[in-house]
């Protein structure tokens, strides 16, 4: 058993709501013979516990969700890092599954994330958990009419997500977003990204409308979409043994619409804040809009005195500025 994969979880409703820190989740523990993965779903229509096993070492399973409307939403009060989720999440040396969501609707907000992650297993006697963190992040594909991500949890300050990130030495998948209308406001974010020596994902956009408008007020968190390596926090770092300079490439951003508006200090593009690629930016639009100190940017960080990436190469087609 130390080799298997882990088993598919497939749900089909009308309506999935998951609130307070609910769960759909398949995970890769490391260095276990045989692991249990928890899916949990917190909602009066559609009330169940599944376990996935699974192993260190094996594949992990898929996660796949039709349904007529999907809300993501909120945190535990009582542990507010605990938030309302459809994930899939390797911490081990196994690849983690996909998420494969088909809707009409998905909200994602309050602090609540739809995201594939790879991460290295928290501290086991002060070291890392032997074997974590070498799994590659599931890839994450969302077909839907309307996606809206909108807020942050109130007590972190972390941003309502979809995407995926890298917090080890596995890669991030990638994400593709198939939509008619893509909403990403009051601080929510549509991200694809590493914090440490892994890759970043690609984030592919297809969508008929696009905006990316402000900010939450209480935080000053912008709203955001795009592709990072970022520079991990100090408690990040403690918790799961990384660097401080990201050292993995970001992924290519590509959007192809009919409308891009990024608006009200909301920020869409690449950045890199460590050592590595800094991504490319390749965008097919029919009209492109900037108002009121929206941001399309390519940015790179000064470590140690140098420019620690290489500049983002920009292909940008737009019928209408």
């Amino acid at each position: 058993m130390a080799r298997a994969g882990g088993g598919d979880l497939y749900l089909e409703t009308q309506d999935l709501t998951l609130l307070d820190s609910g769960k759909v989740t398949a995970t890769i523990f490391a260095n276990r013979d045989q692991v249990l993965g928890l899916a949990a779903i917190a909602e009066p229509s559609l009330a169940l516990l599944i376990g996935l096993p699974d192993a260190g070492k094996g594949q992990g399973g898929n996660v796949t969700i039709q349904a007529d409307r999907i809300a993501v939403d909120g945190f535990n009060s009582l542990a507010p890092s605990s938030v309302s989720q459809i994930s899939s999440i390797t911490l081990g040396s196994g690849n983690a599954g996909n998420l494969d969501i088909t809707t009409r609707e998905l909200r994602v907000s309050g602090g609540g994330v739809v995201v594939s992650s790879s991460v290295f297993s928290i501290l086991d006697f002060g070291a890392p958990v032997a074997g974590s963190g070498l799994g590659n992040g599931g890839n994450v594909s969302v077909r839907a009419d309307d996606i809206t991500l909108t807020g942050v949890n109130p007590i972190t300050g972390l941003s309502s997500t979809l995407g995926s990130q890298t917090i080890a030495l596995g890669n991030a998948g990638n994400t593709t977003i198939q939509t008619r209308r893509l909403w990403v406001g009051e601080g929510g974010a549509l991200l694809s990204g590493t914090f440490a020596s892994g890759d970043g994902g690609l984030l592919d956009i297809q969508a008929q409308s696009i905006r990316v408008d402000g900010g939450d007020a209480l935080t000053g968190q912008p709203s955001r979409l795009g592709t990072f390596a970022a520079a991990p926090s100090a408690a990040v770092q403690r918790t799961f043994f990384v660097s401080a300079v990201p050292e993995g490439n970001t992924g290519r951003l590509v959007i192809r619409g009919d409308r891009l508006e990024i608006t009200n200090g909301a920020q869409v593009g690449v950045a890199h804040q460590g050592f590595g690629s800094a991504g490319s930016l390749d965008f097919s639009l029919g009209s492109l809009r900037l108002a009121n100190q929206g941001q399309l940017n390519a940015a790179t960080a000064v470590v140690r005195g140098e420019t620690s990436s290489s500049r983002s190469p920009i292909s940008c087609y737009c019928a209408r500025l």
